[in-house]
């Protein structure tokens, strides 16, 4: 019964904090003039449209990025790749007196 009792006090102490932080914050945000409502709005479930834009918007970037590294990647290559002239071996000198 004494643990029940002291998990109980330990509840009720952590549910007082998160009380005591939300009436701060609450009282901070009337300090700096914003209005509650506004604040309510800011976490509302945007429309549709809205979020089908946003997706538009993020699909654009990551192609624009996706052809930035695509080029980058193609110029690393061609950078990699020898030359003919580094590529192909340098004939074979004749020793002098064969010939």
């Amino acid at each position: 019964v004494q643990f029940w009792l002291e998990q109980n006090s330990r509840a009720l102490a952590a549910t007082i904090q998160a009380l005591e932080v939300q009436k701060m914050t609450l009282a901070t945000l009337k300090g700096m003039n914003f209005s509650m409502g506004d604040v309510a709005n800011a976490f509302k479930l945007k429309t549709a449209d809205t979020v089908m834009g946003g997706v538009h918007k993020a699909g654009e970037g990551i192609a624009q990025a996706a052809q930035m590294v695509g080029g980058v990647a193609s110029r690393a290559a061609d950078l990699a790749r020898p030359s003919a002239d580094e590529a192909a071996p340098a004939p074979p000198k004749s020793a002098p007196g064969k010939a």
